[in-house]
Formats: structure tokens, C-alpha cells, sequence
């Protein structure tokens, strides 16, 4: 039984590890195209919708 949760354990650190990297992923891809709709001139309020970001981060970039 120990056996067995070590290895849910394990299998549960990995899996957060995965989850974690998928959603920094996605994040740093709402500001590549965040930056790409500045770039452009759309304008902040469309930005944020479409991306999620708030004002003050499409104003950083």
C-alpha cells in the first residue's frame, strides 16, 4: 500500500508540473498576441477582450 502512494504521489507532483507548464504557455501566448494587436493599433478594451489580459498589462507591453 505504501508502494502505491508513492507512486500517486509522484504521478500527482507530474501532473501539476504538466498543468502549470500548459497554463505559463498559454499565458505568454495572450501577450504575444497582445503585443501583435498593438502593434497593429487595436485598441486596449478589444485587446483585453480577446486575450484576457487587464489594461495595465497591454499598456506595459
Amino acid at each position: 500500500m505504501k508502494a502505491y502512494e508513492e507512486r500517486l504521489k509522484i504521478y500527482r507532483d507530474q501532473f501539476s508540473v504538466i498543468e502549470t507548464a500548459k497554463k505559463e504557455g498559454a499565458s505568454e501566448r495572450e501577450f504575444e498576441i497582445a503585443r501583435s494587436m498593438k502593434k497593429y493599433g487595436d485598441r486596449i478594451e478589444k485587446i483585453s477582450t480577446i486575450t484576457g489580459l487587464n489594461k495595465e498589462e497591454i499598456e506595459k507591453l
